[in-house]
């Protein structure tokens, strides 16, 4: 079966520039995501943030205290249920603008018994 819906989580902590940098490389991707999930484990709250982003599908969150798997797992319960792919990002990264594209032309080619894939980091 073909996985061309991606939902994206990003745990995040203080660092909220880090934070605008990647959510601008997500806007720029050809391939848009059904959502971005952005789970906040910081003393600075990062919604402010995110408000530049309105044309984007995000959805806030702010966690009770940092844990990446606590927060990731809370990402996982508030992602939109149309999201075939789940992309865990960290808040530092920025992606490529073909990125999720090449994502999903990966999963459309792979055997039915793969369980995951990883995004190269080349910095």
């Amino acid at each position: 079966m073909a996985k061309e819906s991606i939902g994206i989580i990003i745990a995040t902590k203080d660092r909220p520039k880090d934070l605008i940098r990647l959510l601008e490389s997500i806007r720029l991707q050809g391939m848009k995501p059904v959502e971005t999930c952005v789970v906040d484990g910081g003393a600075i709250p990062v919604d402010t943030a995110i408000a530049g982003f309105s044309d984007m599908n995000i959805r806030y969150l702010k966690a009770a205290a940092p844990s990446l798997t606590a927060q990731r797992n809370a990402g996982i319960r508030m992602l939109d249920k149309e999201a075939e792919l789940v992309a865990f990002f960290d808040d530092d990264v920025v992606l490529e603008p073909s990125a999720l594209a090449a994502m999903a032309a990966f999963w459309r080619d792979a055997a039915p018994d793969t369980g995951g894939a990883s995004f190269n980091d080349i910095n």
